[in-house]
């Protein structure tokens, strides 16, 4: 449900950060491989739908294996779907089983069209078949189940706001919004184990399609299991990896508690422009990440962002 991979990698890095970090000491090394397996296969389901919806045909295709017996008919089926506007939601993502050689992941998606057209809005259960391609987990084929039309009221239940419920919920509503909530509207919040993230867009946008975006991400006693500078080199680190051009990255504002940053990315063929402005700090020996991204232009209030962001 993310316009970029680099929002969906970012979050999915750091969190295998902490989340490692999290792990006993003597906890059996094997273990530790399984968990950030697991959540690296679910992210291949997820970046899936994400490069659907920002209809980046090669970002699509690079999650479905070479050697899949539909691969040729997936690439005109998808760009078919590129004449929609789509905002596609996952639920129930669930590793059913898993081998070696292969996973089924088990999926519930609801899709809906974010603008006037004949598209069918629908619910869809089903299952996945990843397999290893060049030592990455891929999707191989995938079986449909039910296919579920909403009715309208369901299509308009789909653009309200989201709640912000879970283990770590509390954590991120007492953090200061030093914006108006009536502008500004909880789209998305996810927790993983040891984290969490909120996203908040202009009001009338959507995670398939936006302008601008305020993220706030949460790690628990994440400045017990990795301090800031390590944190923040894995950040700068996990751009330049993610990314085909290089990315202008800058620090300021450090101290031990805190440090702020500012990126821009332009030009990469598979991210669209984007700079952004973001604050690390630490409460009570968690990390907290609040980022305003700005996509497809540069960011010209930079001062009043900066100040805004010291402001939670």
């Amino acid at each position: 449900m993310l316009k970029s991979r680099l929002w969906a990698g970012i979050f999915f890095v750091l969190t295998c950060l902490l989340v490692a970090g999290c792990t006993d000491e003597g906890a059996d090394k094997e273990e530790v491989e399984a968990e950030v397996s697991d959540e690296a296969i679910l992210a291949v389901v997820e970046m899936n739908v994400e490069k659907l919806m920002v209809k980046d045909l090669d970002g699509y295709m690079e999650t479905i294996h070479s050697e899949s017996p539909v691969y040729e008919t997936t690439e005109e089926t998808i760009t078919e779907l590129f004449n929609y506007t789509l905002d596609i939601e996952l639920q129930n993502l669930e590793i059913k089983e898993q081998t070696d050689k292969e996973v089924i992941v088990a999926y519930t998606q609801r899709t809906v069209e974010t603008e006037a057209g004949d598209f069918q809005n629908n619910e869809t259960t089903g299952e996945h078949t990843l397999r290893l391609d060049d030592g990455q987990w891929k999707i191989y084929n995938s079986e449909v189940i039910a296919v579920n039309p909403l009715p309208q009221e369901e299509q308009e239940m789909e653009q309200e706001t989201v709640e912000m419920a879970g283990e770590y919920a509390a954590k991120l509503e007492s953090v200061a919004k030093p914006f108006d909530e009536e502008e500004w509207i909880l789209s998305s919040y996810k927790e993983a184990e040891g984290a969490a993230t909120a996203v908040y867009l202009p009001e009338g946008e959507n995670l398939g399609n936006y302008s601008q975006i305020i993220t706030y991400d949460f790690y628990e006693d994440g400045n017990i299991h990795s301090d800031l500078a390590h944190f923040i080199d894995v950040f700068e680190q996990s751009l330049n990896d993610m990314a085909t051009v290089d990315v202008e990255f800058q620090r300021f504002n450090a101290t031990e508690t805190e440090v702020s940053y500012q990126f821009a990315l332009n030009g990469d063929p598979t991210e669209p422009d984007q700079e952004e402005i973001g604050r690390v700090f630490i409460l009570d020996d968690d990390m907290y990440v609040v980022r305003y991204t700005k996509m497809d232009s540069s960011i010209e209030n930079r001062d009043e962002v900066v100040d805004m962001l010291r402001e939670i």
